[in-house]
């Protein structure tokens, strides 16, 4: 029953007035639009001398409400809760009646109370010569100014500089004037830096990255130059060597592109200086004036492995070798020599020698130990024997002239009738025949008394020796019949060190004279030997042969029929060669 009858009284109240208002209204009873905020009142409509705002601080006089003018009357009249806020001001006490008071006793006020004063900083308000403003400053002890400063440019005083560093020398900057100075004050100025003792006008400039003699100019700016620099010079190839050549330049560090030395020997190569490694064929790597071989310090792994070769036979010795640059005189680049004080022993192969002469003739056998494998052979660099079935022929032996039979090997018979021509001195009388850098040595005798021209006296070639390239024909007859010898012929050069092997061979071009087979071990790409008639014009060249690789052409021998074919042939050497055949 209860709950019904409040939902009537809720029904009437809502159909009698429409929606209800809670709108709060505040009472503006001095009518200056701002109202009271304790006297309220709900209302959908604003009652009669009611307001919305409510920020009026006293509503019983019109005069005092927000945005009002605050009067120094002792009222709050634009309630911003500050009594005289906009009219007030701040006064100092001022005891001494100098005119400024101190900042520490302060009060707020429309006016001034007695004994004080708008303008404050009185450091001493018990003194009337002390406050601030245009005051002369005393040597008296007080800071008459109130600077913070005591007897600063007062008369006769002098300017004083901080001297924090204690090194004598005062910071410019911050000089004052003094009565008496302060401690750690000094009347020297200069320091360009009073944290550090080590910065000072008397000292000297030292490479630090500062300014140590205070002149402005850091390091090597300095025109006197800096402690601790460095000469260095241009290291264009980068390896830490200096080019001597260069102008040595003072740095503090040495820059990229320099070196703090000139010992660089060549610097354009980075792998030439002292220290590096001495090599062969690159001249004075390492610097020291030396280069290759008469460098104690050259690299082995750069020489060439030889043999000493004491008999000349082309083979080495394997029981001594040398390492260098280049092959030297008495040195080969093999080790095959069986017994190296014996000229006619060489490699261990074999060839056989029937007559036992000494002189052997065949196909060569490799021996076992440098020793051939069975009785009756000589080694393969034994004279050719051109007659291995009789032991009165041999290349070597005399051979009487007329008697039809070739005792010497040389493939003809001397004439008689012309006395013969000792081989030493024909080489000495050979000595002014040499041409350009041949040296007086330069030709030896390896064909005489073969009569190449069919005049009855015995003939003679001369090659060069020591890897020249010329041959020299001497006809017959010799120095004793006809008077001093001398070449008729230059033979034209066939290849590089043409005339290092001479040999007389039977007719080859069928003019029923005995030709000439000369060698040229020297010529690319391995050596050639040519058959040439010695006397024709210009020495008629009748074949050239050649083998790559193998300095083919190094000794010549007529060796008779060898090969059973009926014709002569010619034994060829090819000290190169890996496997030795003739």
């Amino acid at each position: 029953m209860r709950m019904t009858r409040y939902l009537l009284l809720a029904a009437l109240a809502t159909s009698a007035c429409g929606p209800r208002c809670d709108r709060v209204w505040y009472a503006d009873r001095d009518g200056d639009g701002y109202g009271d905020r304790s006297a309220t009142e709900r209302a959908c409509e604003r009652p009669e001398a009611m307001v919305a705002d409510a920020s009026d601080c006293d509503d019983r006089e019109p005069s005092v409400h927000p945005g009002a003018t605050d009067a120094c009357n002792g009222i709050d009249d634009d309630c911003d809760g500050v009594i005289d806020g906009d009219e007030a001001r701040t006064w100092y006490r001022d005891l001494d009646n100098d005119g400024v008071g101190a900042t520490d006793h302060a009060v707020t006020a429309c006016a001034a109370p007695d004994g004080y004063v708008d303008r404050p900083g009185d450091c001493d308000d018990g003194d009337p010569s002390v406050h601030p403003g245009p005051t002369v400053e005393l040597c008296d002890g007080k800071d008459q100014d109130c600077d913070g400063l005591i007897d600063e440019e007062a008369p006769g005083t002098v300017t004083y500089y901080p001297d924090d560093d204690f090194d004598g020398y005062g910071d410019g900057a911050r000089g004052r004037v003094y009565c008496a100075p302060p401690a750690g004050w000094i009347t020297r100025p200069g320091d360009c830096d009073d944290s550090s003792p080590a910065r000072a006008p008397n000292l000297l400039e030292i490479c630090n990255g500062f300014d140590d003699d205070c002149d402005g100019l850091v390091d090597l700016q300095d025109p006197d130059g800096a402690l601790g620099a460095i000469d260095a010079w241009l290291d264009a190839d980068l390896d830490g060597y200096g080019d001597p050549a260069s102008e040595p330049t003072p740095f503090c560090s040495v820059p990229f592109g320099f070196a703090a030395n000139d010992d660089d020997c060549d610097d354009t190569l980075a792998g030439v200086h002292p220290g590096a490694t001495e090599v062969c064929g690159f001249g004075d790597d390492d610097c020291d004036g030396l280069v290759d071989d008469d460098d104690p310090s050259l690299s082995l792994a750069s020489t060439i492995t030889g043999w000493r070769d004491a008999d000349g036979d082309g083979y080495g010795d394997p029981t001594v070798t040398s390492a260098a640059c280049a092959l030297g005189d008495g040195v080969v680049s093999n080790a095959e020599d069986c017994d190296d004080g014996d000229p006619e022993v060489g490699p261990d192969w074999w060839v056989p020698d029937a007559d036992g002469d000494g002189a052997g003739s065949g196909t060569a056998v490799a021996g076992q130990g440098c020793a051939p494998l069975t009785a009756g052979q000589v080694n393969v660099l034994a004279p050719v024997d051109c007659a291995d079935d009789d032991p009165s022929v041999r290349p070597g032996l005399p051979d009487p002239c007329g008697d039809g039979v070739d005792q010497d090997c040389t493939g003809v018979d001397p004439v008689c009738g012309e006395p013969a021509v000792g081989i030493l001195d024909l080489s000495r009388q050979a000595r002014g025949w040499a041409t350009g850098s041949q040296g007086p040595d330069a030709y030896q005798v390896v064909a005489a008394g073969t009569d190449f021209d069919g005049d009855g006296f015995g003939d003679a070639v001369l090659g060069s020796v020591a890897g020249g390239s010329d041959v020299l024909v001497l006809p017959g007859p010799g120095p004793e019949v006809a008077g001093p010898w001398a070449p008729s012929m230059r033979l034209p050069a066939l290849g590089t060190g043409y005339g290092a092997a001479l040999a007389a061979i039977p007719d080859v071009d069928g003019d029923g004279l005995p030709d000439l087979a000369v060698g040229a071990p020297y010529e690319a790409p391995g050596g050639s030997v040519s058959m040439v008639s010695p006397l024709a014009p210009e020495g008629a060249v009748l074949s050239v042969v050649g083998f790559p690789g193998d300095d083919l052409g190094a000794a010549l021998a007529f060796a008779g029929d060898v090969s059973g074919t009926g014709a002569g042939d010619v034994l060829v050497g090819r000290p190169a060669a890996t496997a030795r055949t003739s």
